[in-house]
């Protein structure tokens, strides 16, 4: 079974993907926060980490580079999530 991270900081959005993932047949994680979905992904190993840009605790972006230094990590795919209109963020993303 697929395993997948998913990290918002909006209850709603986490709720939703969660159930929508889970009807398709994939295992879900979630968190709303950066520094907790850093923990569950080396602990889990998931394949997919769904991010969210905008976090409480610190931003998707930073999330991503610091998941990205774990070689346990490196075959996950990384889709980032944002509600942002700014190009330049985006483009960071």
């Amino acid at each position: 079974m697929k395993k997948i991270l998913i990290v918002d900081d909006d209850t709603s959005n986490l709720e939703i993907l969660k159930e929508i993932l889970e009807l398709d047949g994939y295992e879900t994680l979630t968190t709303t926060l950066g520094l907790q979905a850093i923990e569950l992904a080396i602990r889990h190993i998931p394949d997919i980490i769904l991010l969210d840009i905008m976090l409480p605790d610190m931003s998707g972006i930073d999330v991503c580079a610091k998941i990205r230094t774990n070689p346990l990590l490196n075959d996950c795919a990384i889709i980032m999530i944002t509600g942002l209109g700014n190009r330049d963020i985006r483009l960071k993303a």
